[in-house]
């Protein structure tokens, strides 16, 4: 039964997360306290993704400075260069485009990846460093970049990414020395995820529905500068995939554009302005989209190389 609820979920999980964020437009309302779960759901999807990263594999070693170079350079200079580019036209967006862009791999990707037949190595140091790496950006850079809107303490900011990646982190450490329970996590570790996701979908968006409905033409805004964002995230994966092979590249391009947005709606939720949770918000609703389309144009470049090497 479980193993097949896995390969449901891994085949249809953009669907899945499709229906998922169109249910939340029209289940009642939660109670606003119901926020914080979004934080225990990722610390639970991020807990059990740890098990997926085997700690002594030799080939995980040697993809550790290839890992460093690529997490530096998509999930602190490129959101700060964001920031600086879009900074004379519009301090917010500026502000919500570059803390879009610091939220680290989504806790999925490496899943992802392994729908095309990829070895998994890459995504999984990328998802661990640029999650560890986003403990000392958010808090960091998060006050500084959104100077003028409002006072943002680092130290709620430190305490949530605290909770949420390195807590399930030291957790997972001594049950994953447990064969039977290390076994079971990692092979569920799709259902896992999917089932927390549309959870997590259902709370964030529902919460924000009447702000949402209340102003349509700044809706479509976000959402296009949403869709501008997370192409230019792909896109700069596969950049940096660069006289790389095609798994190389595509790799690359889902750790960059399939990132951790519920960890930045759930910050935006419980500290920052409601104006940067719709953002994100509707940020999400491009992520969800745009996954469908990206999996079936990296399945027909991944067919059509595989075909000119046989």
């Amino acid at each position: 039964m479980l193993p097949r609820l896995n390969t449901l979920t891994q085949k249809y999980f953009s669907l899945i997360l499709i229906l998922a964020s169109l249910a939340a437009m029209f289940i009642p309302e939660p109670d606003p306290g119901s926020a914080r779960w979004l934080l225990v759901l990722l610390a639970v999807i991020i807990f059990a993704s740890f098990f997926r990263v085997s700690l002594g594999d030799g080939k995980l070693a040697t993809l550790m400075p290839q890992a460093t170079v690529y997490v530096i350079l998509r999930f602190l200079i490129l959101p700060l260069a964001v920031f600086v580019l879009v900074l004379p036209f519009s301090s917010f967006y500026a502000f919500c485009l570059a803390f879009l862009f610091l939220m680290p791999a989504a806790v999925a990707s490496p899943t992802y990846v392994s729908l095309f037949d990829i070895s998994v190595n890459m995504p999984v140091l990328v998802l661990v460093f640029s999650s560890f790496l986003s403990i000392i950006t958010i808090p960091l850079l998060t006050p500084l970049l959104f100077h003028g809107q409002v006072h943002i303490s680092s130290w709620p900011l430190l305490k949530a990414v605290l909770l949420t990646i390195l807590l399930p982190f030291l957790l997972h450490l001594p049950v994953r020395k447990v064969p039977k329970i290390s076994r079971v996590i990692s092979e569920n570790l799709s259902l896992i995820t999917s089932i927390s996701l549309v959870i997590m979908l259902l709370i964030a968006i529902s919460l924000n529905r009447k702000l949402i409905l209340a102003d349509p033409a700044g809706v479509l805004i976000d959402f296009i500068l949403g869709t501008v964002a997370y192409v230019l995230m792909f896109f700069s994966g596969w950049l940096m995939g660069f006289k790389k092979g095609i798994d190389y590249k595509i790799s690359n391009s889902i750790s960059s554009g399939m990132n951790n947005i519920g960890l930045g709606i759930s910050l935006s939720i419980l500290y920052l302005k409601p104006e940067v949770s719709v953002f994100l918000i509707m940020a999400e609703f491009v992520w969800v989209f745009i996954l469908l389309p990206v999996r079936l144009m990296f399945q027909k470049v991944h067919r059509t190389e595989s075909g000119l090497k046989e």
